[in-house]
């Protein structure tokens, strides 16, 4: 009888320690969220808060993905760009001065810089007349168009846009961006 009052006076065994990942599991879902008491601690859980859920929302969307893919669309999209502006740019006189923009601008890539103005001016010699003139500008812009369309959907769901604009005011848009900015 003795040794069974021995046994249920002895303390239960103390919990297992949590392990480092399960304690900061813990501190994201729970503690993160709850008020803090003093106006630094409330601070500092908005700047944490912030980054959180910004990492999170990068990492469940996919936003690295996200941004390959516009970087590699626009890689694609460089020469029609260029050869809008410049078309544009021409048509007021000011190829030379946006050349010159454009060369001192990216200094650092003189050879780059040489290599796609040739892609632009070979680009705009070919398309001079007949069908593939309107060919190529139906392709220019198509592809102006698709980009800015990329841009403007990968930025609708990092910040959870519900609703897209229509077409035609995507069309307006567009079209106010690529047909003005040239001139600015």
């Amino acid at each position: 009888m003795a040794s069974k009052q021995k046994q249920s006076s002895i303390a239960p065994a103390s919990a297992p320690k949590k392990s480092i990942g399960r304690r900061w599991g813990d501190f994201f879902e729970r503690q993160l969220w709850q008020p803090a008491s003093s106006t630094a601690g409330r601070a500092m859980r908005w700047v944490v808060r912030r980054i959180y859920l910004a990492a999170r929302i990068f990492i469940r969307e996919f936003m690295s993905y996200r941004a390959a893919s516009i970087t590699y669309s626009f890689v694609f999209a460089v020469v029609p760009i260029l050869a809008i502006l410049f078309a544009i740019a021409k048509g007021f006189g000011l190829a030379e001065f946006l050349e010159e923009q454009i060369r001192t601008t990216f200094v650092a890539q003189p050879e780059v810089i040489d290599t796609l103005l040739g892609f632009v001016e070979r680009y705009l010699n070919r398309s001079k007349g007949g069908i593939f003139l309107g060919f190529g500008i139906v392709l220019l812009l198509y592809t102006l168009y698709f980009l800015a369309e990329k841009v403007e959907v990968t930025f609708n769901q990092i910040w959870q846009v519900k609703r897209e604009r229509s077409f035609w005011r995507k069309l307006s848009d567009y079209s106010a961006l690529f047909f003005c900015s040239p001139s600015v």
